[in-house]
């Protein structure tokens, strides 16, 4: 197991390697309402703001560092998760039928990729895999909205792609009929094929669940990672877009024994979902996060939900700013996912849609009205 621990000292994070398994144990800085962060003027209690200079900033990349500059790279992947990036951040929207050139599109109209990734670099590409789907069928992210994001990626550098989920009944990531494994160019992870072993156990600062959970090495290492989201509304989150997507990080089998009747990955649930969704995030923000709405899903999802042609992706590096629209334009009120105004609480990024400027879209034009799941959050609420 590899595992990685930090301790505040006299309000300095000093980060100790502890050798132990085999490996690291890390516990982000404490999240006291006046600790101060590191590197910042903002405290805890406001909104902690990351210059717009002050990028990943490391010298290296993901297959050039030795252990103690891996060890570094997490902890500062960790300090920057919960440090907003901007307090009135841009999400770019485009829409149409053509995925390739609908995401394109809003991926420059929320700043491009330019100033994410550079020359080398590991681009970790978390794809919505959670069931055996065909495309089309409104569950899965489509592949050709991801092979564009690689397309892009390449564009600027990246050295290596990797596309990944721990879907919630196995190996979905090489399922056939999902077709991630016919992008060219790329590498495709099954996140429930890491072992102990193969994993850090983390623990964020302010961790809502209290819990050490396990994140595949490759997620905390990578250079940069993406988020390729679903435009779908979900029966016990209320909605699943961005933020939800980590839930397919921690692996099916170390996460899979919470009590009896629980649904799969049922540690998490027992947790609270919101919780670990938001423990998750902070533990690693994506740099950058794509919604794919070319066809949705309203009612029962993430499962038993029912197609929508929504024509639309959104994009950002703001998970709370994108998430926040989507769930605007689904018809659908931020009060009714819960787990986007607990990150927003958490500094993971900004809800307040009066902050945020939509570029592609008149997000009031052309918004719809999902209908909601039988049971959950937004269960029993007008559609």
């Amino acid at each position: 197991m590899k595992k990685l621990n930090g301790f505040l000292v006299y309000g300095t994070i000093i980060l100790l390697i502890l050798v132990s398994y085999g490996g690291y144990h890390f516990y982000g800085p404490d999240t006291d309402p006046e600790l101060v962060i590191p590197d910042t003027d903002s405290k805890n209690t406001g909104m902690s703001v990351l210059s717009a200079s002050e990028r990943p900033g490391e010298e290296t990349t993901m297959g050039e560092r030795n252990e103690a500059q891996r060890a570094e790279h997490i902890k500062e992947v960790m300090r920057r998760s919960t440090i907003i990036k901007d307090p009135t951040p841009i999400v770019g929207a485009a829409m149409g039928n053509n995925r390739s050139k609908v995401a394109r599109a809003a991926i420059e109209n929320a700043g491009g990729l330019g100033e994410i990734i550079k020359e080398g670099d590991t681009v970790f590409i978390k794809v919505n895999a959670v069931y055996f789907a065909k495309v089309g069928d409104g569950v899965l992210t489509d592949y050709r909205v991801v092979e564009e994001i690689a397309n892009i990626a390449k564009e600027n550098g990246a050295a290596r792609i990797i596309v990944a989920d721990g879907g919630s009944v196995g190996d979905t990531i090489h399922y056939g009929p999902a077709k991630f494994i016919d992008i060219p160019g790329i590498e495709v992870l099954n996140l429930n094929g890491f072992s102990e072993e193969a994993c850090y156990y983390l623990k964020p600062g302010g961790s809502l669940t209290g819990a050490e959970i396990p994140i595949p090495s490759i997620y905390m290492d990578a250079d940069v990672v993406i988020s390729a989201a679903k435009l779908k509304t979900h029966r016990m989150a209320g909605a699943t877009l961005s933020l939800k997507n980590a839930f397919g990080v921690p692996p099916l089998d170390l996460v899979n024994n919470g009590p009896a009747g629980q649904p799969m990955k049922a540690q998490l649930h027992a947790w609270g979902i919101e919780q670990s969704i938001v423990d998750i995030n902070m533990i690693r923000r994506p740099d950058f996060v794509v919604i794919d709405g070319i066809i949705g899903m309203e009612g029962n999802s993430p499962d038993l939900g029912t197609p929508i042609d929504s024509g639309i992706i959104f994009a950002g590096s703001d998970p709370v700013a994108v998430d926040t629209v989507g769930v605007r334009f689904m018809g659908i009120e931020v009060s009714e996912v819960p787990h986007i105004g607990l990150a927003a609480e958490k500094n993971l990024g900004v809800s307040d849609l009066s902050n945020i400027t939509v570029v592609g879209v008149d997000l009031d034009a052309v918004k719809m009205e999902f209908k909601r799941p039988d049971s959950g959050p937004s269960a029993g609420l007008a559609n």
